[in-house]
């Protein structure tokens, strides 16, 4: 598979899934768009957790022993929407919540 059908892949599997951050700090992704690389992303997301760190605007999912460093979301707006930046996708979701 070529680097841009991957990327459609993971652009198509985020945009049709639901990142859910609970009060206890649990992390969980869930897509209605598999393909292999969103099963290695879901597989990967599995027992996270998530912090905000404020004072960056960012979301930061792992766990403490990796110093959550799994995942990394920018947080932003534009045009009166929130916005998430996937950090090291190139990736930008405007952000429904449920």
């Amino acid at each position: 598979m070529t680097k841009d059908a991957k990327m459609k892949d993971l652009y198509y599997g985020f945009a049709n899934a639901t990142l859910t951050f609970n009060e206890n700090n649990n992390f969980s992704l869930t897509t209605t768009k598999s393909s292999k690389i969103m099963e290695m992303m879901l597989e990967m997301f599995k027992n996270n957790k998530w912090k905000l760190v404020a004072d960056k605007n960012q979301i930061k999912v792992g766990t403490t022993k990796d110093n959550y460093s799994v995942f990394g979301i920018q947080v932003g707006s534009k045009d009166d929407k929130v916005v998430f930046a996937l950090s090291e996708s190139g990736i930008y979701l405007f952000v429904e919540k449920q």
